[in-house]
């Protein structure tokens, strides 16, 4: 386990996983200070095998800061903090600041709504009505002047199923992004110096009318901690 200090501020412990995740990110540089038992401090240059040799590109970054930058700096781009979650896949250590949690949901929408409409596409062309989905409505209409303007959902079943094939892949993608949607979720918790635990009554909160998307809407505006909390060190710096 591994421990980090900035301005005198001692983090941790983390796992080298994790470490090697602020690394890449450009938050720990090997002037850094790293600690196996959080007393004995040295630099995270000298600890073999953390950084590649001097001037080499490791994963697209260097083993040195940009000229300028303060040791933790965050310097990917706006579709990097998108990867940034998938390579964190998972993770609910550390922080997230906005910017990474906006990133993934507006990315994540993007990719949603280009799968969903290239797959409808593909069954419009090999003679799949689509239409039908205009006429998908599993709830009573509430102005409905008879019953017929409605479908029970035995009727919507049926109505879909020639397009549930084409639905595959934006299935899949939903899946497999469950885990990163949690994790950057709780991370921008963190950021805020809040236990992940309360992202339970955010989700619980959806079932409620109109109101239900508020709380975690919230997230994508409220600050984090100026400074380092106990979750981790400012990921803005």
């Amino acid at each position: 386990m591994y421990y980090v200090r900035m301005n005198g501020i001692a983090y941790g412990p983390y796992t080298e996983e994790t470490l090697r995740g602020y690394i890449a990110e450009g938050r720990i540089i090997p002037e850094s200070e790293i600690s196996l038992d959080g007393e004995n401090w040295r630099s995270a240059g000298e600890i073999p095998g953390l950084f590649p040799p001097s001037g080499t590109n490791f994963g697209g970054l260097s083993d040195t800061a940009p000229s300028g930058a303060a040791p933790g700096v965050h310097n990917s781009s706006f579709f990097g903090d998108y990867i940034g979650c998938w390579k964190k896949y998972g993770s609910i250590q550390g922080r997230a600041r906005r910017r990474e949690y906006f990133a993934w949901f507006l990315f994540n929408a993007i990719i949603t709504f280009v799968i969903l409409t290239v797959s409808l596409a593909v069954a419009e062309r090999n003679g799949v009505d689509i239409s039908v989905l205009q006429r998908v409505n599993t709830t009573p209409a509430i102005n409905a002047a008879t019953p017929d303007e409605t479908i029970t959902p035995d009727e919507t079943i049926e109505l879909i199923r020639p397009l549930a094939p084409y639905f595959l892949p934006m299935m899949v993608y939903a899946f497999i992004s469950i885990l990163p949607s949690i994790a950057v979720a709780v991370r921008r918790l963190h950021d805020m110096n809040l236990s992940g635990w309360w992202y339970l009554p955010i989700l619980a909160f959806k079932v409620v009318p109109i109101v239900g998307s508020i709380p975690k809407l919230l997230l994508f505006f409220f600050p984090g901690t100026a400074s380092g909390n106990r979750f981790g060190p400012n990921p803005r710096r």
